[in-house]
């Protein structure tokens, strides 16, 4: 048999590169979507801590209210 014929008897597989290729861009896809959902987090992170200071602000001054509100309350007795 000559170098032609082993070749032709050879099973075909995939091509390597493509293939190393493929999994190159399928990585490159995922680290993209991993960042892009780090994002959106640290985005929603930054809101909740915003939202917790102004829950902790108003809980002082519904506090702050009460403790008028029952002064006034003592002062008309």
């Amino acid at each position: 048999m000559d170098k032609e014929q082993k070749q032709q008897q050879q099973p075909k597989g995939p091509n390597k590169d493509f293939m190393i290729n493929s999994l190159r861009n399928q990585l490159s896809e995922a680290t993209l979507k991993v960042a892009e959902g780090d994002a959106i987090l640290g985005e929603y992170f930054i809101q909740l801590q915003q939202k917790d200071e102004r829950i902790k602000e108003l809980e002082k001054d519904n506090e702050e209210l009460r403790k008028q509100l029952a002064g006034k309350e003592k002062s008309e007795k």
